[in-house]
């Protein structure tokens, strides 16, 4: 069986906890992680970053063996956008990994567009954005599934 491994970074850390615990088929309760069985040959490891000290070794270490990061954005929260310009700055800065941004939207009635929330967060055209619904298990897995695609493309066009 072939394994990946994800790490999840957001300006909120309760919200990358909240999607590994709704999808993953095991998680922990004491450390942001868990496991996503694709399908029969593929398994998927999802590990949760802290969002401050980009640069300390709780990163390095889950850095290693790493197929890319996911940058979670909730659309509804403005209020986080700085938060989440400056995790955004600090994974282009410090890591050349592949970066995926992961959006949703928690409170339909006060939403920006896609175009906006790249727009705010200064975030790049080449930054794959993948839309899941946070209370719809499977909408995070198809996500996931998506996510891992995207940086299997891009790892094999940097390889190229």
């Amino acid at each position: 069986m072939e394994w990946y491994k994800i790490v999840l970074a957001g300006a909120n850390d309760t919200d990358v906890m909240k999607i590994i615990r709704r999808v993953c088929d095991d998680y922990t309760n004491f450390t942001p992680y868990g496991k996503i069985i694709i399908d029969r040959e593929h398994l998927l490891y999802v590990f949760g970053a802290p969002k401050t000290h980009t640069n300390d070794p709780v990163w390095q270490s889950l850095l290693e063996e790493v197929l890319g990061f996911a940058l979670v954005i909730d659309l509804s929260r403005p209020e986080l956008v700085n938060e989440t310009t400056q995790l955004l700055a600090q994974l282009q800065q410090f890591w050349k990994t592949p970066l995926v941004g992961l959006v949703y939207n928690e409170h339909e009635l006060t939403s920006m567009s896609l175009a906006d929330m790249r727009i705010l967060l200064r975030m790049p055209e080449d930054i794959p954005l993948i839309h899941f619904e946070m209370n719809q298990p499977d909408s995070i897995k198809q996500a996931f599934i998506r996510l891992m695609q995207f940086i299997q493309v891009l790892v094999q066009t940097d390889t190229d």
